[in-house]
């Protein structure tokens, strides 16, 4: 059976190139000979790979390594009915397009990624290099980034990237309820971002105090609304009241880290939609495997630290998917099928394909579908419609050309992919 693919490249319209926006069709009638060659050329790859993935035909991105992943479910009217899109995924890069972006289409099943094009004013022309992290606001359709130069921000709008702060931002942002959190040194700063602007301003009683060591991972507690500061291999600090009262006066209480001399590091930190505290580290040793230490309760007495017996190293996030009551726990190669408890561990994949491999690096469920993961990958990037059971590699960057739509089709059980050749670094 033959199955085609579409791949929606669909741009705002205000975006550059917007105006020749062109819809290529695989099946669909050639208006001369070269189309139809093309076309059939398209036909033939894809057949030959026996794809039942994504095939993308994506205009040129330079990118290295992905860094990290952010999905984004644009809830904001006003930005939809300006020509954008509702649901985006991005992800940050080692390469000279440090952040990139691509529309997904949740009205399909399985949901189509389109082509990856650098986010306006972060491509190589730019020169702001690699982005070790970034965080979005949903609402604003915002995205904002420490940088050694200080605290950015911007939309997907050209010409929206600006400067919130100088020096030295340290660690990871927090955004949560349409507010922005980052540290420099130990003051914690603080404030609304704007729904219609994505402009972020200091609250008026901001910044608070944390006497800690830093650089601190934040996190936000969806069952109690309080922020967690994790001080690398030191201690966790838990705010002694709702981000939404917080001032300059707010202090932080210290949570001690469970003893597990097993572990080199502890390198992520995440909480649950229960309010559990979840740490990822490695065991040391030349065949390291990943382990998760959680808690819950916030007195750091009550730690289960659980050695997952996935082999790798120690992945950056910590992501969860699913009900409060039952949920399930994603951290570098492994996933856990019940809130991180011992017994309850995988690899990822899970099914009985092995490919692509995930790295140690970051997992991030779909903002809109539960079901749907990106997940790093030594070549990229993968995503998962099915919570890892099985993978597909996305084409981010290459040396292929295109825009507009495009459709693959192929048969049989395989993995096609779309992508051009060579990375940029």
């Amino acid at each position: 059976m033959v199955r085609v693919y579409r791949v929606l490249a669909r741009w705002p319209r205000d975006l550059p190139g917007a105006a020749c926006r062109e819809e290529t069709k695989f099946m669909g009638k050639a208006s001369s000979t070269l189309q139809l060659l093309a076309a059939l050329c398209g036909v033939l790859l894809s057949f030959c790979a026996g794809s039942q993935g994504i095939t993308q035909i994506s205009k040129a991105v330079q990118v290295g390594r992905v860094t990290w992943i952010e999905s984004m479910a644009l809830e904001s009217i006003a930005q939809i009915a300006k020509g954008y899109e509702a649901y985006y995924t991005l992800a940050a890069t080692t390469g000279p397009n440090s952040l990139v972006y691509a529309p997904v289409d949740h009205t399909l099943d399985p949901p189509i990624v389109g082509a990856f094009a650098a986010v306006p004013d972060l491509g190589a022309e730019a020169g702001f290099g690699a982005i070790d992290s970034f965080a979005v606001d949903n609402v604003s359709g915002a995205y904002f980034f420490a940088h050694e130069s200080g605290l950015w921000g911007g939309t997907l709008t050209p010409g929206s990237l600006r400067q919130y702060a100088g020096g030295a931002v340290g660690g990871r942002i927090l955004v949560q309820d349409r507010t922005l959190v980052y540290t420099t040194g130990n003051a914690v700063h603080f404030g609304q971002i704007d729904r219609a602007t994505g402009f972020y301003a200091d609250g008026p009683v901001s910044p608070a105090t944390l006497f800690g060591t830093g650089p601190y991972l934040i996190a936000g507690n969806p069952a109690n609304k309080h922020v967690y500061f994790y001080d690398m291999d030191r201690e966790i600090f838990r705010s002694s009241v709702p981000l939404a009262s917080f001032t300059a006066i707010t202090t932080f209480e210290s949570i001690a880290l469970p003893v597990a001399v097993q572990v080199a590091t502890w390198s992520a930190f995440g909480i649950g939609p229960d309010g559990r505290l979840f740490l990822g580290g490695q065991t040391g040793g030349e065949s390291p495997t990943s382990v998760v230490a959680f808690t819950d309760g916030d007195d750091g007495n009550g730690w289960t630290v659980v050695d997952t017996g996935v082999p790798g190293g120690a992945g950056r996030t910590i992501e969860w998917a699913g009900l409060p009551e039952a949920y399930e726990i994603y951290f570098g190669r492994a996933a856990s099928v019940f809130k991180g408890d011992e017994g309850t561990w995988e690899a990822i994949p899970r099914g009985a394909k092995s490919e692509p491999v995930p790295d140690d690096g970051v997992v991030r469920r779909d903002a809109y579908n539960p079901k749907m993961l990106y997940i790093t990958t030594a070549s990229g990037l993968a995503v998962s419609f099915d919570r890892g059971e099985t993978l597909e590699s996305l084409s981010i960057g290459g040396e292929g050309e295109g825009e507009g739509e495009g459709e693959g089709e192929g048969e049989g059980e395989g993995e096609g992919e779309g992508e051009g050749e060579g990375e940029g670094e």
